[in-house]
Parts: structure tokens; sequence; C-alpha cells
């Protein structure tokens, strides 16, 4: 099982956005979806 590290990050003006974290990449986080 992969382990994914997401970030969810919600807006003041009501959207909610994961990321995905790369752990062992680093670097830039990839938007996985916006609502």
């Amino acid at each position: 099982i992969e382990k994914v590290l997401r970030l969810l990050v919600a807006s003041a003006d009501g959207y909610l956005y994961i990321y995905n974290l790369d752990v062992n990449e680093g670097g830039d986080c990839t938007l996985l979806k916006q609502h």
C-alpha cells in the first residue's frame, strides 16, 4: 500500500484544495482536486 500524504487547504471563498505531498521526491505540491 502506497502512503500518500495529502494537504487540504480551505480558502476564505469556500473552495477546498487537495494537494498531494510527495515526501520522497519533495519539491512542489501537485493539486489533486478542487471543490
